[in-house]
């Protein structure tokens, strides 16, 4: 028999028949009994029942009383596919994706080669979207975390709550301009982020220890371009005021 074939049995239930206790047969041929059912003689077309003498006698004619089809498979078949078996019996649907994984070394220098090339600073659904041929976003994400604790890339706040990911020490070229320092705009996002209130420019400056007003105030006209921070102008002070996007 093929590898997961099926014996089926046909039998007549009569008294003298069920006298052969089949299923004990069955289990002593190393099988087991996966199903039964009547026999459907429309299903057989060229059936005749016949007597063990023979169909060339002149025996009289026998009637089928009601015969059964048994389905048997090898134990050891059923013991090895149980798992899958229980799994199809409760009806649950699959969706299978089967996908070329590529190693987090691979991700990783996709990520970099992408956000070297990229206008703007790119959130995980962007890269994602934009890596076509990456699926686990699970794995982007421990990719991204292992860049940014590398120095490779750096991390902002984005708007919504949703990071977004910039190359490190390096100018960044958008559809406005030019972002300086990479390392200076996350150390501004974060300063904005924990700040309970709008910062003016100085105050910016010192938050992230840097003496010079004017390189700040230019980072920050950088960010409010791309939508990340929101420019306030508060009572009483003729100087502009900074806050995170929301």
């Amino acid at each position: 028999m093929v590898e997961s074939g099926e014996v089926h049995i046909a039998l007549k239930t009569t008294d003298f028949y069920a006298a052969w206790n089949i299923e004990e047969l069955i289990a002593s041929a190393g099988m087991k009994k996966t199903d039964e059912f009547e026999l459907n003689k429309e299903e057989f077309p060229d059936y005749a029942h016949r007597l063990t003498l023979g169909c060339n006698t002149k025996s009289k004619q026998v009637t089928d009383h009601g015969a059964k089809v048994y389905l048997c498979e090898p134990s050891e078949t059923l013991t090895r596919t149980a798992g899958v078996r229980r799994i199809c019996d409760t009806s649950i649907r699959l969706r299978i994706m089967c996908v070329d994984g590529q190693t987090d070394a691979e991700v990783g220098a996709a990520v970099v080669s992408l956000l070297k090339d990229v206008s703007a600073p790119q959130n995980v659904l962007e890269l994602r979207s934009a890596l076509q041929s990456l699926h686990d976003t699970r794995q982007l994400n421990r990719v991204l975390n292992e860049l940014v604790g590398g120095g490779q890339v750096t991390k902002i706040d984005g708007q919504a709550g949703k990071p977004k990911y910039m190359m490190s020490g390096s100018s960044h070229p958008t559809s406005s301009g030019a972002l300086k320092d990479g390392d200076l705009q996350a150390r501004i996002m974060n300063a904005l982020r924990t700040s309970p209130g709008a910062l003016d420019t100085l105050q910016v400056a010192k938050a992230v220890e840097l003496s010079v007003q004017k390189e700040v105030r230019g980072v920050l006209e950088q960010l409010l371009k791309c939508g990340l921070v929101v420019q306030e102008h508060a009572v009483g002070s003729t100087r502009p005021h900074w806050r995170r996007a929301v």
